[in-house]
């Protein structure tokens, strides 16, 4: 089954869609002057579309300006807005997009529909209905549409057609279902530019007399053909009732963002977080019906100052859980502040096809990485963004070189056991290594007595003091000198205390402070 939405007087109605009130006017559509809309040419513009108040004072379409107001004086005179029939278009296209996603654009103001297995045409009277409720959600608009229902598309077409003819005094659907032969008998009466000829075929066919489809029809196909071309073979065929054909259905690029302006600002949190909810629930739906799952959320919010803040979440296990997705937004939202109230929200999801991964025997991944994001956002929250994360190791031989990355749940090196028994110090290595050094975390500082040589003789004040019985080094340590403002030298040694307590002792660049780096365990 197959539905047409039907623009009448496509043009007319996208030059007027901005002044509704006018509709009841007598109004003609004139073409776009050569000269921009100078007085020179104004009057010479040929009327392409009129209103039917406009026809029943006796005006034509090819007639110059001049001459349809030299019929009525009082006419609106509208020129044609390509702009504004793309608009248009646009919106009888998402029209369509609201019932099914398999519709094609087929004209100016046309839009074929397939509705099989669409749920909008099921049950008694679902054709009917559906037809009725697209109608009045272009209606809404201030749209004149009608829609014709039928077994294929060429056929719902003249549906449309033929409802359109009779949407004066009736409904403006039509479902055309019976024999052949009691169809043709049904669409005999409508006039030939229902076809849309061309001009020169129109012309030709009114000096023979013929002006509806059964006049057409009662010419021989052949010989119809042979006079006018495949033209006029395709007219005879569509006047029949047309075939089947494949529809060239129309493929839209998928958003999935949406933003809502709020009239008043918004200063507390409840509010911000229902209009939030209500966005995350309909990219929810949208993300169901093409499979797929929010691999991250993009989230901007406008303030009355003009000042906006943007945040990029990313989803540690994508998923279209709007109760947990919303959490993410909720733990950032409890700790933001702002000088001035919200007066817009935008929500962006980027989709990714939901995925699985297998782990080798001895590898793990964690049991709910979107609840362990969510214990991250909140201690970011407490201490800081630069103070949650992964540790992360410096090729430096700077004592403690490291620092924390942003923190991937399935991001790394997944290490197995196998691989770390492989690296493991055997035992009897470690005997002959003698006592471990435990560093101090952070360093200690010190007061150290030394000689001439900054060679250290006595610990003055710290954890001890006292005279060193044995002082080894120094061992000299640098780097970063080709990094401005990086550069750092220690000088190192181990001593032994009197009470044979050994230590590491460290004199540091830039500030030649003293620091007990730990002791020998």
């Amino acid at each position: 089954m197959y539905s047409v939405l039907y623009l009448p007087d496509f043009r007319l109605q996208a030059a007027v869609r901005e002044a509704p009130e006018l509709a009841a006017h007598p109004i003609v559509l004139l073409d776009a002057p050569e000269d921009g809309g100078g007085e020179k040419s104004r009057g010479k513009v040929p009327v392409i579309a009129l209103s039917p108040a406009a026809r029943a004072r006796g005006i034509l379409p090819g007639m110059t300006a001049s001459q349809a107001q030299a019929r009525h004086a009082a006419l609106v005179l509208r020129y044609r807005r390509p702009a504004e029939e793309m608009a248009l278009q646009e919106r009888l296209l998402e029209c369509a997009a609201s019932f099914t996603p398999d519709f094609e654009s087929t004209a100016p103001g046309l839009c074929t529909l397939d509705l099989v297995g669409s749920p909008h045409a099921r049950g008694p009277g679902g054709a009917e209905a559906f037809g009725r409720d697209a109608t009045g959600l272009l209606a809404n608009d201030h749209l004149r549409a009608t829609a014709g229902i039928a077994d294929h598309p060429d056929l719902a077409l003249l549906a449309a057609r033929l409802a359109d003819a009779a949407a004066v005094s009736g409904t403006p659907v039509r479902v055309l279902r019976g024999t052949p032969e009691a169809i043709r008998a049904l669409l005999a009466p409508l006039p030939v530019a229902a076809l849309d000829p061309s001009e020169e075929t129109r012309r030709v066919l009114a000096l023979w007399g013929v002006h509806t489809f059964g006049d057409l029809l009662a010419l021989p196909r052949e010989d119809a053909a042979e006079r006018l071309g495949a033209e006029a073979a395709r007219l005879w065929a569509l006047a029949r009732g047309g075939s089947p054909r494949l529809l060239r259905l129309v493929r839209t690029p998928e958003s999935f963002a949406r933003s809502v302006a709020f009239e008043y600002g918004i200063e507390t949190l409840e509010p911000l977080l229902f209009s939030l909810r209500r966005l995350l629930e309909t990219l929810a739906a949208r993300l169901a019906a093409v499979y797929q799952v929010a691999g991250s959320l993009r989230l901007i919010l406008g303030f009355a100052d003009a000042s906006t803040h943007e945040r990029f979440f990313r989803v540690p296990e994508p998923c279209r859980d709007v109760d947990l997705l919303f959490r993410i937004l909720h733990t950032h939202l409890d700790g933001f502040t702002a000088e001035a109230p919200v007066i817009a929200l935008a929500l962006d999801a980027q989709p990714v096809r939901a995925g699985s991964s297998q782990f080798h025997l001895f590898e793990s991944s964690l049991r709910d990485p979107n609840r362990f994001a969510e214990t991250l956002a909140r201690l970011e929250a407490l201490l800081g963004r630069e103070r949650v994360g992964a540790p992360e190791y410096r090729a430096s031989h700077r004592p403690d070189a490291g620092g924390l990355r942003p923190f991937q749940a399935d991001g790394g090196k997944k290490v197995a056991l196998d691989e770390t028994l492989a690296t493991a110090v055997p035992l009897d290595v470690l005997l002959k290594l003698g006592p471990a050094l435990r560093r101090f975390r952070p360093p200690v500082p010190v007061r150290v007595a030394s000689d001439r040589d900054h060679v250290p003789l006595a610990l003055v004040s710290g954890p001890t003091t006292g005279r060193f019985r044995q002082v080894l080094g120094p061992w000299l340590v640098s780097g970063d000198w080709w990094e401005r403002g990086t550069l750092w030298s220690r000088r190192e040694w181990d001593v032994q205390l009197e009470d044979d307590t050994l230590y590491r002792l460290a004199s540091q660049h830039p500030g030649n402070e003293w620091l007990l780096d730990g002791v020998y365990r």
